[in-house]
């Protein structure tokens, strides 16, 4: 598959998996080790995040993305660093270099625990549960791939590597996960203006 990003079944391992196979796990870890060392990327399937769960997760963000810009401004992210940077960025503050324009999309960055003065948008009320539980999720898919690269890796102490990321979305880390939105590409961009 020269070209493509591979897909690899995380199926021995995924969320949902109480009683993992051991036997099971080496393949897949030898699996991904190779494939980051070799392509750099994959695409995994069957994680144990539904599909339902990331559909209701882009339904409640396009009803943020709906409001008005007066309501979306209420939860702004921060742009010091007294704080984390939780909350919405509005179209074109930030860009990819310094060289280009703003880019042309909007987001809200979630960042838990949230600092102080920090809220959810009340105005979706389901936005709080829907993200953190999608958050959670991705922190504890996340922590077995490191596992299985720690195994892929033959690290003697796959137990000491994890505890290096035990703080992954918990405050001391600022993990962040973004809900994006790319509205319409207007007609007067310029050539240095990126999506």
């Amino acid at each position: 598959m020269e070209g493509l990003i591979p897909v690899v079944d995380f199926s021995p391992y995924n969320l949902s998996k109480v009683d993992v196979n051991e036997v099971d796990l080496q393949p897949l870890a030898d699996d991904l080790v190779h494939t980051f060392a070799t392509v750099g990327f994959v695409y995994l399937v069957n994680t144990g995040i539904q599909k339902e769960q990331w559909e209701e997760l882009f339904t409640v963000a396009d009803r943020f993305f709906d409001l008005p810009l007066s309501v979306k401004e209420k939860y702004s992210r921060p742009q010091d660093k007294s704080r984390n940077r939780h909350g919405w960025v509005c179209v074109a503050r930030e860009r990819s270099n310094l060289e280009t324009l703003g880019n042309l999309k909007e987001a809200f960055d979630i960042v838990m625990p949230l600092s102080e003065g920090q809220t959810w948008p009340t105005e979706v009320p389901e936005f709080e549960e829907k993200f953190v539980k999608f958050y959670e999720n991705c922190r504890r898919l996340d922590m077995r791939i490191l596992e299985l690269i720690g195994r892929g890796l033959h690290i003697p102490d796959v137990t000491g590597f994890l505890a290096m990321f035990r703080y992954m979305g918990r405050g001391a880390n600022s993990t962040t996960l973004s809900a994006l939105r790319y509205p319409p590409v207007p007609d007067d961009v310029s050539e240095k203006q990126m999506r």
